[in-house]
């Protein structure tokens, strides 16, 4: 059993599907962002290091979203809404400083529940042509920056690229009958997604905290 579930991307569903388990919100970096699985690699391989910088922003054709050109992520923001497409400006400002320091916090967050005791089950959905290579490149990443975490990986692909276990020490390649549609990423395959649940259980009590 596991003491946290951790969506590391690619975009909201699995932080959809763990609030419709949980009954309410565990607030971690990934959880509402869009995070091609190469992007998490490398924000990983970095610390976090140069993610969200005020320079590398921009504005997208996403309602909500704000583009980092760093890492070639995406991130909810109010900006669009209050202030369309101009980045820049004391409310700007104001905005930003807010939003880097909760996303700082949460990069914290995340450092700190991999040095903890916690088991861990990391959830990474993708359609990535080399899922299984970066997979391995991910796990290998967390096993070698944090030895002593105990930690497992579920990547979640569609069916229809389904294979047999892969058999990789802590990392399980498991398959959803279909991804959300990216408008409505709250609508998953509940039954897929209760499967992984069942297979990977949470302990009872668990997740009352972040960490």
């Amino acid at each position: 059993m596991f003491d946290n579930y951790v969506s590391l991307g690619h975009n909201c569903e699995g932080a959809f599907q763990f609030r419709r388990l949980l009954g309410r919100d565990v607030a971690y970096y990934f959880n509402w962002l869009v995070t091609p699985l190469d992007a998490l690699v490398e924000i990983l391989r970095a610390d976090f290091a140069g993610a969200y910088r005020r320079e590398n922003l921009e504005v997208t054709q996403d309602v909500g979203m704000i583009l980092d050109r760093g890492y070639g992520m995406k991130y909810h923001s109010a900006y669009r809404k209050e202030l369309g497409r101009a980045l820049e400006g004391p409310r700007f400002e104001e905005l930003y400083t807010e939003s880097a320091a909760k996303y700082a916090m949460l990069a914290d967050r995340f450092r700190t529940l991999a040095a903890s005791p916690n088991r861990v089950l990391y959830v990474v959905k993708t359609a990535h042509e080399a899922a299984r290579e970066k997979a391995l490149e991910l796990r290998d990443l967390l096993a070698g920056r944090y030895p002593d975490h105990d930690f497992e990986v579920v990547l979640l692909q569609t069916a229809d690229r389904a294979e047999a276990d892969w058999g990789e020490p802590r990392l399980h390649n498991r398959y959803l009958d279909r991804f959300a549609d990216p408008s409505r990423a709250h609508d998953g395959h509940l039954p897929s997604w209760d499967r992984v649940f069942a297979e990977f259980p949470l302990r009872p009590g668990a997740m009352a905290r972040a960490v």
